[in-house]
């Protein structure tokens, strides 16, 4: 009797234990597999949401294996949803594809990096021949060439005409290069791209496909936009006035190397793996250790505290190079000595954000993930150093300023209507006040916006035309308003003329 008590009891204790402790190891095992990715996806949903991105997907790796993969959202109208196979435009991201397939070669001993390009591109030519002669292959790597990004618009136009890369650089004839500091520019790495056909006598396409994408299982990447489309490319979103809006922009093929490779999370994962794991993947070398090594090596210097290697950013913990069109961004940063790689791309952009007001949203929600991926709770805000650093606050304040600013200009061309209907009312009698107001005038309703008008393009390097394509919500209500209160400044000063005529008499 007593025994059968003491077996029920022991019995009893036992399965208590086998339940405790299996719930000790389920929850070990949620915090150390799944906890962490619970918190990445709220931490994006939310941005997500607060930011108006369509579509976004994710990969992440660390020690040498996929730890991550997700779709987020929408990849098109249809309401089609972003899995992490999903194509995206990855725009200057291809740059690094570019730049391993001009180390590959030099491995091969096909070229030399300190050779000049016209080594290998014997027609070409820039307005300074001296310069074009003396270019070489490392100077197009790191962006020190002299070829500016400004130079683009030099050399294409709005739409996609179908300039192969031969003639675009045939056009480069024209441009006049800058010092030979570090200068970002797409030109540099078409001219790497001319270099790879002419070198292997294949299409550029044909090679990166050959040497990268194949060898890599990049199954669902495209170097053209056609294929890609037939495959689930997903739509690209313009923000206007700060709501996505599907359009298709020009894709120009003659931009493949650096500009025009398509992929999505998973593919990009493959390659960071390799990246990471000095240029193995898969039992397969993509690339030799020490190949590996110089992309990440600093080449030239951008800042204090970046530089650039071969096709990536460098600093002291980490690797990484982003893309941008108006309707697509990507991002991948590797952290080396920890192994870790993240790769997010989008179907929208956050690029008039990040040029007005430094509070791009592709950046913290990468360091938030990161800071996840490290224990941390994600920050909210970017870290900025002073208080109009717009990095300081939540994306709703940068919404709130950039409404703001068309608001401020609409108020502005009001109050001057207003003007200009007492001015012609011919309510001024004072010599004095005539003068000063002719003097405000001409300096804040002539001079001011004619300034406004000829500063963007000169500040920013990028023409009107490309201003009011990719930017249309912002560079059309500039140019009109400038536009308008120029006219009002210039009848203004008429009728201030005429009264100060009259006032003589």
């Amino acid at each position: 009797m007593h025994t059968n008590v003491i077996k029920k009891a022991a019995s009893i204790i036992l399965m208590f234990c086998i339940v405790c402790l299996s719930s000790l190891f389920v929850s070990a095992a949620e915090k150390e597999t799944g906890g962490e990715f619970s918190k990445i996806d709220s931490f994006i949903e939310k941005e997500m949401k607060d930011c108006r991105i369509p579509g976004l997907s994710l990969g992440i790796v660390k020690e040498n294996k996929i730890i991550y993969q997700k779709g987020y959202g929408v990849a098109d109208p249809t309401g089609r949803s972003v899995t992490p196979e999903t194509p995206f435009l990855i725009a200057s991201l291809s740059k690094s594809f570019t730049a391993m397939a001009i180390l590959k070669l030099a491995e091969e001993k096909k070229l030399e990096l300190d050779k000049p390009v016209q080594a290998y591109i014997p027609g070409f030519q820039l307005a300074d021949s001296k310069a074009a002669s003396e270019i070489t292959i490392r100077e197009l790597l790191n962006h020190t060439s002299g070829i500016r990004e400004k130079d683009e618009y030099a050399v294409e136009n709005l739409r996609d005409d179908g300039v192969s890369l031969e003639e675009q650089i045939k056009r480069m004839r024209h441009i006049k290069p800058g010092p030979k500091v570090f200068q970002y520019g797409n030109l540099n790495y078409n001219i790497l791209g001319k270099v790879i056909e002419n070198v292997t006598g294949l299409p550029y396409g044909d090679y990166i496909n050959e040497i990268i994408i194949k060898p890599l299982d990049m199954n669902h990447s495209y170097v053209s936009r056609d294929k890609a489309k037939e495959n689930g490319l997903a739509a690209g979103y313009r923000s206007l006035f700060g709501f996505p809006v599907p359009v298709e922009l020009p894709y120009r093929t003659c931009n493949l190397a650096s500009a025009g490779m398509i992929s999505c999370a998973a593919d990009i994962s493959n390659y960071m793996l390799a990246l990471l794991n000095k240029g193995s993947y898969q039992n397969r070398q993509i690339l030799s250790e020490s190949s590996i090594r110089s992309l990440m090596t600093p080449s030239s210097n951008v800042s204090n505290h970046v530089s650039y290697g071969f096709g990536w950013y460098v600093t002291s913990g980490s690797v990484y190079h982003g893309g941008e069109f108006m309707n697509y961004q990507s991002k991948v940063k590797l952290l080396p000595e920890d192994s870790i790689g993240v790769v997010i791309l989008y179907n929208t952009s956050s690029a008039i954000y990040t040029t007005l007001f430094k509070s791009g949203y592709r950046d913290r929600i990468e360091s938030g993930i990161i800071s996840i991926l490290y224990g941390y709770e994600p920050d909210t805000v970017q870290p900025g150093t002073k208080i109009f650093d717009l990095n300081h606050y939540p994306m709703g304040v940068t919404y709130t300023v950039y409404i703001g600013l068309y608001l401020l200009l609409g108020l502005v061309l009001i109050m001057s209507a207003f003007k200009l209907k007492n001015f012609k009312n011919g309510r001024m009698k004072d010599h004095r006040f005539i003068l000063f107001q002719l003097t405000i005038a001409v300096i804040v309703q002539i001079l001011l916006p004619v300034s406004v008008l000829f500063l963007i393009p000169w500040r920013t390097g990028t023409p009107w035309t490309f201003i009011l394509y990719y930017v249309p919500d912002l560079g059309y209500f500039i140019l009109s308003s400038a536009v308008i209160e120029i006219g009002i400044g210039m009848v203004t000063v008429y009728l201030l003329v005429k009264a100060k005529m009259s006032a003589l008499l």
